[in-house]
């Protein structure tokens, strides 16, 4: 596309292949490290792609909430090989839950809990697969056995992915306004915080922690002004774009400017969310809505016998680890800490 249409995206895509994902995430890990601060400065976006297709039964995405809208708006634009629909009317409408980065083996992993990347994963795999089907990091996992097992047949869901994954990346780096989307930011937060409340609830009954209550009053009221940003920024979006539209595509040098603040300021919502210090004992953990809980809280199915978590256990991370300990004290620092950044984080939007 640079060479044969002489195009030049407005912000840079890098790709990227990390090795020593089985030892901790070596690769991943090192390359964090090595350009820590170049990735705070100018990284906003990471979109995993192992794994994409292990099956084609069901469409599952791990994503930031800043990007549900993006993505489902892309939904919206490719069909499904098959049906002829479009994957969100044939494959998300009706199912419409976004989940977390869950995978602890997934080399987002660092992106999201030292450096504050939001970070998505779209993969296709089998519905009735629990975790053990297709042979991933494996001798087995090669692309022999891929056609000899007949995964993919004609290869025809890598290439819906394939568009999929090009129309975000588009989106990402082509539209003039940063496609982040607050106002999914603060309902996926108070999603997990309801999902917060109940662990504390079971943690405290489980380890008779008494009267004990997390007090979530400034995180909701916090959350408020979060959301009102929002708005403020999709009124924004719909202004520049009557204006710009009126102009023959033409941007005013003023409302220029007002869009470089604005993607400045959206580009570091989850950056400002970073404890220096690290989470509750955990250094490495700076991301304190992001991360997964040192202890996931496991328990047996019964219908498949496989252990399983009922609790989002990747989002507020210092504060789960707190509860699982059975410190109240620590758990209501750690979640006071997150609202203390948060209104960092607001107070620089209003600056």
């Amino acid at each position: 596309m640079v060479h044969k249409l002489k195009w030049r995206p407005l912000r840079t895509i890098q790709f990227v292949s990390f090795d020593g994902a089985d030892y901790n995430l070596a690769g991943s890990t090192f390359f964090v490290r090595q350009r820590e601060r170049e990735l705070r400065r100018h990284c906003y976006a990471y979109i995993d792609l192992s794994d994409s297709v292990s099956g084609i039964d069901e469409l599952e995405i791990n994503a930031d909430p800043l990007l549900w809208s993006a993505t489902e708006e892309v939904l919206k634009q490719v069909e499904d090989p098959i049906s002829n629909q479009t994957l969100f009317d044939y494959s998300w409408k009706n199912k419409k839950n976004f989940h977390y980065m869950t995978n602890q083996n997934k080399n987002s992993l660092p992106f999201i809990q030292h450096v504050g990347v939001p970070s998505i994963e779209i993969k296709y795999k089998n519905s009735k697969d629990k975790g053990g089907g297709y042979p991933i990091h494996s001798c087995s996992d090669s692309f022999k056995n891929f056609q000899k097992n007949d995964i993919d047949p004609g290869m025809k869901y890598h290439k819906v992915l394939s568009e999929v994954i090009i129309k975000l990346m588009l989106q990402l780096v082509e539209k003039p306004i940063i496609p982040f989307d607050i106002v999914g930011l603060v309902s996926g937060i108070n999603g997990y915080a309801k999902d917060l409340k109940q662990y504390s609830f079971d943690q405290i009954s489980a380890l008779q922690g008494g009267d004990f209550k997390l007090d979530f009053n400034k995180l909701e009221t916090s959350l408020i002004k979060l959301k009102s940003i929002g708005r403020e920024h999709i009124a924004f979006i719909e202004t520049w774009s009557d204006i710009v539209n009126a102009g023959s595509g033409i941007e005013p040098s003023l409302l220029s400017v007002n869009r470089w603040d604005w993607n400045a300021k959206i580009s570091l919502v989850e950056k400002s969310m970073l404890a220096m210090s690290g989470t509750l004992g955990r250094p490495w953990n700076r991301n304190v809505l992001f991360g997964r809980q040192l202890r996931i809280p496991l328990k047996t199915d019964e219908s498949s016998g496989n252990l399983i978590s009922r609790y989002e256990y990747t989002t507020f991370p210092g504060v789960r680890d707190a509860l699982e300990r059975g410190d109240w004290a620590n758990a209501q620092a750690q979640l006071d800490m997150v609202t203390d950044l948060l209104d960092q984080c607001i107070k620089y939007f209003m600056a």
